[in-house]
Protein backbone atom coordinates (compact mmCIF):
# COMPACT_ATOMS: atom_id res chain seq x y z
CA UNK A 1 0.00 0.00 0.00
CA UNK A 2 1.04 3.13 -0.94
CA UNK A 3 1.37 6.12 1.53
CA UNK A 4 -0.32 9.65 1.74
CA UNK A 5 -0.15 12.51 4.61
CA UNK A 6 -2.90 14.37 6.02
CA UNK A 7 -2.67 18.01 6.75
CA UNK A 8 -4.41 19.27 10.19
CA UNK A 9 -6.94 20.79 8.06
CA UNK A 10 -8.03 17.34 6.53
CA UNK A 11 -7.77 15.94 9.90
CA UNK A 12 -10.58 17.94 11.15
CA UNK A 13 -12.59 17.55 8.02
CA UNK A 14 -12.42 13.86 8.64
CA UNK A 15 -13.71 14.93 11.99
CA UNK A 16 -16.84 16.45 10.38
CA UNK A 17 -17.56 13.64 7.75
CA UNK A 18 -17.18 11.39 10.66
CA UNK A 19 -19.78 13.21 12.58
CA UNK A 20 -21.62 13.53 9.45
CA UNK A 21 -21.87 9.30 9.12
CA UNK A 22 -23.88 9.93 12.45
CA UNK A 23 -26.92 11.09 9.81
CA UNK A 24 -26.72 8.22 7.92
CA UNK A 25 -28.09 4.43 8.92
CA UNK A 26 -25.47 2.47 10.13
CA UNK A 27 -25.02 0.43 6.72
CA UNK A 28 -24.49 3.62 4.63
CA UNK A 29 -22.08 5.33 7.12
CA UNK A 30 -20.31 2.29 6.88
CA UNK A 31 -20.26 2.23 3.05
CA UNK A 32 -19.13 5.86 2.79
CA UNK A 33 -16.19 5.27 5.43
CA UNK A 34 -15.34 3.04 3.11
CA UNK A 35 -15.49 4.47 -0.14
CA UNK A 36 -13.40 7.57 1.69
CA UNK A 37 -10.26 5.16 2.61
CA UNK A 38 -10.89 3.45 -0.91
CA UNK A 39 -10.11 6.69 -2.07
CA UNK A 40 -7.40 8.15 0.38
CA UNK A 41 -5.69 4.65 -0.72
CA UNK A 42 -6.17 5.50 -4.50
CA UNK A 43 -4.84 8.96 -4.64
CA UNK A 44 -2.01 7.49 -2.59
CA UNK A 45 -1.57 4.71 -5.61
CA UNK A 46 -2.47 6.84 -8.49
CA UNK A 47 -1.99 10.44 -7.12
CA UNK A 48 -2.48 12.20 -11.22
CA UNK A 49 -5.67 10.59 -12.04
CA UNK A 50 -7.69 13.86 -9.87
CA UNK A 51 -8.39 16.98 -12.11
CA UNK A 52 -5.60 19.60 -11.43
CA UNK A 53 -7.35 22.94 -9.93
CA UNK A 54 -5.89 25.58 -11.65
CA UNK A 55 -7.15 28.32 -9.39
CA UNK A 56 -6.01 27.04 -6.54
CA UNK A 57 -2.73 25.78 -7.59
CA UNK A 58 -2.19 29.89 -8.47
CA UNK A 59 -3.73 30.47 -4.87
CA UNK A 60 -1.03 28.34 -3.21
CA UNK A 61 1.82 28.19 -5.33
CA UNK A 62 1.97 24.65 -5.95
CA UNK A 63 -0.35 21.84 -7.70
CA UNK A 64 -3.46 21.12 -5.80
CA UNK A 65 -5.66 18.05 -7.56
CA UNK A 66 -8.90 16.59 -6.20
CA UNK A 67 -11.21 13.37 -6.31
CA UNK A 68 -14.56 13.00 -5.58
CA UNK A 69 -16.07 10.23 -2.96
CA UNK A 70 -20.14 10.70 -2.80
CA UNK A 71 -21.01 14.40 -1.81
CA UNK A 72 -17.08 15.00 -0.56
CA UNK A 73 -14.50 16.63 -2.74
CA UNK A 74 -11.00 15.29 -1.47
CA UNK A 75 -8.18 18.16 -1.99
CA UNK A 76 -4.71 17.28 -2.39
CA UNK A 77 -0.84 18.23 -3.47
CA UNK A 78 2.54 16.71 -3.04
CA UNK A 79 4.81 16.68 -0.24
CA UNK A 80 8.23 15.28 -0.90
CA UNK A 81 7.03 11.70 -2.73
CA UNK A 82 3.81 11.68 -1.39
CA UNK A 83 0.58 13.43 -1.82
CA UNK A 84 -1.10 15.23 1.44
CA UNK A 85 -4.31 15.42 1.74
CA UNK A 86 -5.59 19.16 2.56
CA UNK A 87 -9.26 18.86 2.73
CA UNK A 88 -12.46 16.45 2.77
CA UNK A 89 -15.29 19.14 2.14
CA UNK A 90 -18.75 18.50 1.38
CA UNK A 91 -20.40 19.55 -1.95
CA UNK A 92 -22.34 21.87 -0.15
CA UNK A 93 -19.67 23.87 1.57
CA UNK A 94 -17.89 26.98 0.14
CA UNK A 95 -14.98 25.18 -1.26
CA UNK A 96 -13.35 28.41 -2.51
CA UNK A 97 -13.70 30.29 1.23
CA UNK A 98 -12.61 27.17 2.73
CA UNK A 99 -9.35 26.41 0.44
CA UNK A 100 -8.62 30.58 0.52
CA UNK A 101 -8.51 30.16 4.19
CA UNK A 102 -6.14 27.61 4.26
CA UNK A 103 -3.63 29.57 3.10
CA UNK A 104 -2.23 30.00 7.01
Amino acid sequence: MSRFLLSAHAQADLEVFSQDLDSFSRKSGDRMARSLYNMLNSIAEAPFQGPAHSGYTLLFGYEIRSRLVGSYRVYYRFVRSYPENMGVIHGARDHDAIMAGRLT
